[in-house]
């Protein structure tokens, strides 16, 4: 079954600057690389500091369409900006950057997740 496409409604686009200014540093960095056994993992850095991303009971993973890219996509923006924004734009997400992630690894700023969204917005 495929994920139903989703539009950003306006409403998000007027807060869109609030929404922004109360985010953490644009410097915080998304890290997903895969373990020696080909394992998804997902980390936050910022400063030289890393911490886990929650990891949900079904997991995540990137690079496809399918219910662990959508975890993924829910995670980091809930992380990133909370639970209101990702509810919102976490299908567009998924479809428009984490399915279309490398599946070695890879790396995603705050800034450039930002920009991105600036973008579907």
């Amino acid at each position: 079954m495929t994920r139903p496409r989703h539009s950003p409604t306006m409403d998000l686009e007027e807060d869109w600057d609030e929404i922004r200014a109360g985010a953490r540093s644009e410097d915080e960095t998304y890290v997903g690389e895969r373990d020696a056994q080909g394992q998804p993992v997902v980390y936050v850095q910022l400063y030289g500091v890393r911490r886990s991303l929650p990891v949900t009971e079904l997991g995540y993973d990137w690079g496809y369409d399918g219910a662990k890219t959508t975890q993924l996509a829910i995670a980091i923006l809930t992380d990133a900006y909370g639970k209101a924004v990702a509810c919102k734009l976490y299908a567009l997400f998924a479809d428009m950057v984490v399915c279309r992630l490398p599946d070695k690894s890879w790396t995603l700023t705050r800034g450039k997740i930002d920009e991105m969204l600036e973008m579907f917005l």
